[in-house]
C-alpha cells in the first residue's frame, strides 16, 4: 500500500470528502476536544488494555467510530492494527491524518448514523463516548455488531447509561438553561442534542446479536474536571461542542449558568458506561 492511499476512503465505510458539508452534524474543533478530553481517552484506551490489545491480543483489522482526532486509532496502528476511522467533524478527520501520517490507517468524513461498515470484517470494533450524541441508536449499534468478524471483539463506552426508571435530569437541566432568554435564539443552531441509552438496554441488542458479554461498568470515573477550569475545558470540547462553535468564548457563561442549575438540582451524574464483547 503506498503512502497516499493510506489516506484514501476504503469502501468499508460510508464516506463524505473533507470537503463536503456534514448536515445535521456538529462540526466539532479538534484543537478543542485535544485540550479537553485525554480522560476520555485513557478510559478507552483501559478498556482495549482489559481484553489484551495492547499485549496479547494478535492485532488485525480495527475500525473506530466517532474517532475524534485519532488517539485511539493512531495507538492501535502503532500496535500493528490496520485501522478504519471515520468522525462527523471535519476537523476531528483533518487532525486525525496529521497525527495518523505514515500509518496503516484510513479516515472518513462520516455520520454514524450512516454508517456503512462491511459485515463481519473487523477483530476489534470500537466507539468511545459517541453513543449518546444519536437520538436513535439502534441503526448504528446494527452496523457496529454486523461488523464484528467471528472471535471478534466489541467496545462501546458512552455516556447516560443509566436505567431508563431514573430518568434523564441532566438533559432537563441543561435545557432548561438551553431555553432562558439570554440563550434562546442564540442556541437555535445548536440545539442540544444528548440521549439517554441505558445499558440494559443496549446489552440486550448486543446478546441477541449473538455476542459473549466480556464485562460492563457503571458510572465509570474518567479523568478531566477535577477543578472548574479543568472542567469548563471538558465540557467546551465535548457536551458543549457544538456550542462552542456558535458560542465561542460565551459559550463560557452557558457552561457556569448549567453548572449552577445542575449542582443545586444534583443531576450531575453523567452514567459514563461500558460494555465489551466478544462475538461467538
Amino acid at each position: 500500500m503506498t503512502e497516499d492511499a493510506l489516506y484514501e476512503p476504503t469502501n468499508n465505510t460510508h464516506h463524505q470528502s473533507a470537503s463536503e458539508p456534514t448536515s445535521l452534524a456538529p462540526q466539532w474543533l479538534a484543537n478543542e476536544y485535544e485540550a479537553g478530553n485525554d480522560g476520555q481517552f485513557q478510559a478507552a484506551y483501559q478498556a482495549l488494555a482489559s481484553i489484551g490489545v495492547w499485549s496479547d491480543l494478535p492485532p488485525g483489522r480495527a475500525v473506530d467510530v466517532g474517532c475524534g482526532s485519532g488517539r485511539l486509532v493512531e495507538a492501535l496502528a502503532r500496535c500493528g492494527w490496520q485501522v478504519d476511522g471515520n468522525d462527523v467533524s471535519e476537523s476531528m478527520v483533518l487532525a486525525a491524518r496529521k497525527r495518523c501520517h505514515g500509518l496503516p490507517v484510513a479516515l472518513n468524513v462520516c455520520d454514524a448514523r450512516q454508517l456503512n461498515l462491511t459485515p463481519r470484517h473487523y477483530e476489534l470494533v470500537t466507539t468511545c463516548w459517541m453513543i449518546h450524541w444519536l437520538e436513535d441508536v439502534l441503526p448504528t449499534l446494527q452496523q457496529l455488531t454486523n461488523a464484528v468478524a467471528p472471535g471478534g471483539h466489541l467496545v462501546l463506552q458512552w455516556s447516560c447509561g443509566q436505567p431508563r426508571a431514573q430518568g434523564f435530569a441532566l438533559r432537563d437541566t441543561l435545557q432548561e438553561v438551553f431555553d432562558r432568554p439570554a440563550w434562546r435564539n442564540r442556541l437555535k443552531d445548536a440545539p442540544l442534542a444528548m440521549y439517554h441509552h441505558p445499558l440494559d438496554e443496549v446489552l440486550q441488542f448486543v446478546s441477541h446479536a449473538n455476542f459473549d458479554i466480556i464485562s460492563t461498568r457503571e458510572n465509570i470515573v474518567v479523568g478531566g474536571g477535577e477543578n472548574p477550569q479543568s472542567l469548563r475545558r471538558a465540557l467546551r470540547s465535548a457536551a458543549f461542542a457544538a456550542q462552542t462553535v456558535v458560542l465561542g468564548d460565551d459559550v463560557d457563561l452557558l457552561i457556569d449558568e448549567c453548572l449552577q442549575l445542575l449542582v443545586e438540582r444534583q443531576a450531575l451524574q453523567v452514567a459514563n458506561t461500558e460494555l465489551i464483547a466478544r462475538l461467538k
